[in-house]
């Protein structure tokens, strides 16, 4: 990855969790998207932002951007490449910063839901594919149980949607930070 890029994904998955970490620790609203269209949508705007823009530039960037991750026989791709579900990540996260959860149209509330869903399926593909070692894939699976396990517990224990929001977003931020490589 060149240094401007490398720089810049690291300053947006920065300030991505530093939004996630303010509205979990100042415990802003059940969960970060019900911070929609109240005095501290800022911070969920600069998680959904630093998301965003991280995705992009790792759609365009990375030095991996163009590894098949899996085949798919489907409108004439054969391979889903890394920049694939890089750039679905972002446009997804996008669609969950656009149409806010706390919107009086119900149609709105709905695309939130269907566009969280699929953001956090794509990251979460992403993440599982991309390593090419048992020891990448097992440390994959093991991120994706702790977040996914994490984020379905706050559902069942005393604990805050955004808490379990937070849960899922550790594997994927650690894991963006260990991929996010300068070319040598």
């Amino acid at each position: 990855m060149e240094k401007l890029a490398y720089n810049w994904t690291r300053f947006w998955i920065g300030l991505s969790s530093l939004g996630i970490l303010v509205m979990v620790v100042l415990k802003l609203a059940e969960s970060w998207s019900q911070n929609h269209a109240t005095a501290n949508e800022p911070w969920l705007n600069a998680t959904l932002i630093g998301i965003v823009a991280t995705f992009t530039i790792r759609s365009m960037a990375h030095p991996l951007a163009g590894k098949g991750l899996f085949i798919l026989n489907l409108f004439r791709i054969k391979w889903v490449r890394n920049r694939h579900l890089c750039a679905a990540t972002a446009i997804l996260f996008a669609g969950v910063l656009i149409f806010g959860v706390n919107s009086p149209t119900s149609w709105v509330q709905t695309a939130h839901l269907i566009f969280t869903g699929l953001a956090i399926a794509s990251v979460y593909l992403n993440l599982l594919f991309y390593p090419e070692t048992k020891v990448g894939r097992f440390l994959a699976v093991l991120g994706a149980v702790v977040g996914i396990g994490g984020f379905i517990s706050a559902f069942w224990w005393d604990h805050t949607i955004a808490e379990g929001e937070m849960i899922a977003a550790v594997p994927v931020i650690a894991w963006v930070l260990l991929t996010t490589k300068l070319k040598k």
